[in-house]
């Protein structure tokens, strides 16, 4: 459900962030359901709910399985028309929201976006943060919300998307059934102020305690009924979209200046804001501004290569074929389109606008709209008064076909024609188990790197060919595995499969690049500092593990990367990526059959090798209590408190997870008691990791300063509770459904699915394990949970990371 109840429509309540506080209230109970009551039933038909907020709406979903339709349609409309605005969850959520919006000081980059929206618009409601500014928010009362519920929450100003598997008819009088009583009223229509014309360039400097530099440039652009809009959007891809876009090859891979820069183009209901954003190293930051600049004039002065446009063009198109894979991406699209054009098939109107522009048109909007007269300039930088430190599910699909070549390569292929997508997954054992002190995040680099060239095709070629098939082609690095992945259309599979044939069997790992990437990685090291979760759990990792390679982040540490050399690659890339460590899943819109002979052919001179060691360290059991404080400047304080966990071959992995998901969640335990009785906490949880050794179990919440010692107690005396009653039989049952609704909702698509098969496949557990999850979730009673609790969570044997932010907070 799209609802008009946007920040920009706040009208006497502007900036106060009114409709995200009332979508907060939506779910938290009516007259005929008490608080918590929603989030219960849904996650006990195995759904989930989500509420979001933006400038121009606020939208309700819910993903659940089909039979709970009317379950789902019943939840929806009592909460919309008759949410009761409870005083006490109100007064709750009044904390929630407040810790929130102090959260958003600390992220860099919405930091950064908060403050060019502020430069952009002077007097449009677009200039107020969807949150609300705090002095504004703190003054909205519970008749305030009730009355601007009342005034926007009816039918005539909504709209409902259903997609999935249904009947029409059925659906339809479901909606009646639910829907149909409410009646119509009248709303006001009054117009928003309409920004005046910016007549010179702006600039915002801010200092803040940060690592890196950031900067935001925002262009005035157009609104979503413009015929200029199609052409702005294909600007940005040439500009800032895929490693091949002008700025990504200047700024980042030419001339070093940059981590990352990308570049988008808003376009609202009102004239929106088009984008460039990057972060650079603090010394470089302003020769990437000068040398954006020169790149924004040669585009407008010179006209792009046909090329550039095409691949732009192929971009936008693959991007919204993958966006459909998923159903509430699917229900997303119609309502963004019904409620923002009153054409639920305006995407195809789009895409058809975006094939017919041509370079002229781009040259055109890059002289017209990205000019100083209409630019506002942002900058975060570190403060430099002191000097800077460098900071050391059962789906309706075909059955998985698998089967091995001589040389021991396992693979995994699936037929799936729905839509004209391929996923292609290559992973091997590896990642942080192959580790050691000195070579702690070669996993990461290996693959970052591999998937830039080999020894045929230079990195311009294989960045040329991606971003014109409109592929994506990543890589990923965990505890155990390093993988390289690739999503395209089938039209282009030929093409594909040699060049992750080649990948696979010709990587190149050319000096320069090699050393370019290991600067980025390097920033993004340093980086982590600026998050308050990444450093807590780089923290909490260090203090867990005392020899096993777990302990080491995925991306290594400044010692360890700077020492990696390129014939360290090649050796790792050797003695990892053997076909008999390795699994090849291809899912997706292929022929099988055909398929199986062109992988006998294509890896038959794909030579085994020895398999390869890896690190055999048995971490001893904690006795005792490990703590670990660190100080910060951040508004909020983190608390991570956790143990050493299970296997992935375990079954208590099954029950860990139950416990956790239990605790967490709005209505779990967690959040029931530290945030909603005692109001100590914004973001409250758990998370149980499981690994190929045993991984580990985590409490985690976010809370002022004068809150530590309150919220720790609560974590000991949660757990002491835990091992003593274990959960509820509502709790468990609860939790079971949401598990299991969520575990088919997480496998819906392909590309997700090969990732999960394919992994269990190299792990031992075999490509067919995820059916096996229901029947284990379910089958888990409490005395299950006692025992695991008992086993696991021990209240004299725990470690603990603080990081403290600012006192007083």
């Amino acid at each position: 459900v799209r609802v008009r109840a946007g920040s920009a429509y706040e009208r006497e309540f502007a900036g106060s962030g009114i409709s995200h506080y009332v979508e907060h209230m939506i779910f938290k109970g009516t007259k005929k359901r008490r608080p918590g009551q929603i989030e219960k039933e849904i996650r006990s038909a195995g759904g989930s709910i989500n509420g979001a907020t933006s400038y121009e709406y606020t939208s309700f979903t819910i993903t659940i399985p089909n039979e709970h339709l009317p379950t789902a349609l019943d939840i929806l409309s009592d909460s919309l028309f008759n949410a009761d605005m409870d005083k006490r969850e109100s007064e709750r959520e009044r904390g929630v929201i407040l810790k929130e919006i102090m959260l958003n000081k600390d992220n860099p980059m919405r930091f950064i976006s908060r403050l060019l929206w502020a430069s952009v618009y002077k007097t449009h409601p677009y200039r107020y943060p969807i949150i609300g500014h705090a002095s504004l928010f703190i003054k909205l009362t519970r008749r305030d919300l009730k009355k601007y519920h009342r005034e926007t929450y009816i039918p005539n100003n909504m709209v409902i998307v259903i997609a999935g598997d249904i009947e029409n008819d059925t659906a339809l009088k479901k909606i009646e059934r639910y829907f149909g009583h409410i009646e119509r009223r009248s709303i006001e229509d009054r117009p928003l102020p309409q920004e005046k014309p910016q007549v010179s360039k702006r600039r915002l400097e801010v200092e803040r305690e940060v690592n890196m530099a950031y900067f935001a440039l925002g262009y005035r652009g157009v609104d979503l009924y413009s015929p200029d809009m199609p052409a702005l959007d294909l600007l940005s891809f040439v500009l800032g979209q895929g490693a091949n876009s002008r700025l990504n090859d200047t700024l980042y891979r030419k001339k070093g200046l940059v981590y990352s820069i990308g570049c988008w183009n808003y376009t609202p209901l009102d004239p929106g804001v088009f984008i460039i954003s990057g972060v650079a190293d603090p010394g470089k930051a302003k020769r990437a501004l000068v040398a954006l600049k020169e790149e924004l004039e040669n585009i407008a002065r010179d006209e792009i290569d046909n090329s550039e446009l095409e691949r732009a063009k192929k971009m936008i198109y693959a991007e919204h074929i993958y966006s459909l894979e998923a159903l509430s991406d699917q229900a997303r699209d119609l309502a963004l389109n019904e409620f923002l054009t009153g054409d639920f098939n305006f995407t195809k109107e789009y895409l058809s606008a975006i094939d017919a522009v041509t370079k002229e048109e781009l040259s055109r909007v890059a002289k017209e709209y990205l000019n100083d007269a209409s630019l506002s300039i942002v900058t975060i930088s570190p403060i430099t008064e002191e000097p800077q430190k460098v900071k050391k599910e059962k789906r309706d699909k075909k059955d998985i076909q698998k089967f091995s070549l001589p040389n021991g390569l396992q693979c995994l292929l699936m037929e799936d024609h729905d839509l004209p997508i391929v996923t292609m997954l290559a992973v091997c054992l590896g990642g942080l188990r192959a580790e050691t002190a000195d070579t702690a995040g070669i996993s990461n680099l290996t693959g970052l790197t591999m998937i830039k060239e080999t020894e045929s095709r230079p990195e311009e070629e294989i960045s040329s060919l991606v971003e014109n098939m409109g592929a994506h082609l990543t890589f990923f690095s965990g505890h155990n595995s390093v993988g390289i992945k690739f999503d395209l259309l089938s039209k282009d599979f030929d093409e594909g499969f040699e060049l992750l044939k080649e990948i696979m069997l010709n990587p190149g790992f050319a000096e320069d690049i090699v050393e370019r990437e290991k600067k980025t990685v390097i920033a993004s090291i340093n980086a982590t500092e600026d998050n308050i979760f990444e450093s807590g759990m780089r923290a909490f990792k260090e203090t867990l593990y005392k020899k096993h390679p777990y302990r080491f982040q995925t991306v290594g540490n400044l010692s360890s990367v700077e020492k990696i050399r390129v014939k360290d690659l090649r050796k790792f890339y050797r003695e990892h990526f053997i076909p008999n460590n390795m699994v090849l899943a291809i899912y997706g819109d292929i022929d099988s059959t055909k398929l199986k002979e062109l992988l006998n052919k294509s890896f038959s001179g794909f030579e085994k090798g020895g398999v390869p060691e890896f690190t055999n360290i048995s971490e001893p059991d904690q006795s005792e209590i490990r703590e670990n404080i660190k100080k910060t400047s951040k508004e909020q304080s983190l608390i991570l408190l956790g143990y050493k966990g299970t296997r992935l071959k375990s079954r208590d992995r099954y029950t860990l997870q139950l416990i956790s998901t239990a605790l967490s969640g709005i209505t779990g335990r967690l959040a029931a008691r530290l945030r909603e009785e005692l109001g100590l906490a914004y973001a409250v949880g758990s998370v149980s990791v499981p690994a190929l050794d045993p991984g580990y179990f985590i409490f985690y919440v976010s809370t002022g300063y004068n809150n530590i010692q309150r919220a720790k107690n609560e974590f000991l005396r949660q757990i002491k509770l835990l091992n003593k009653k274990g959960l509820t039989d509502e709790e468990i049952e609860s939790a079971k459904k949401e598990l299991v609704g969520n575990h088919r909702i997480a496998l819906q698509t392909n590309s997700a699915l090969a990732y999960q098969t394919a992994l269990d496949e190299l792990y031992g557990l075999g490509c067919d394990h995820y059916k096996e999850f229901d029947k284990a979730i379910n089958s888990i009673t409490n005395q299950d949970i006692l025992d695991v609790s008992r086993k696991y969570l021990k209240p004299d044997a725990f470690t603990l990371v603080i990081i403290e932010g600012k006192r007083g907070e």
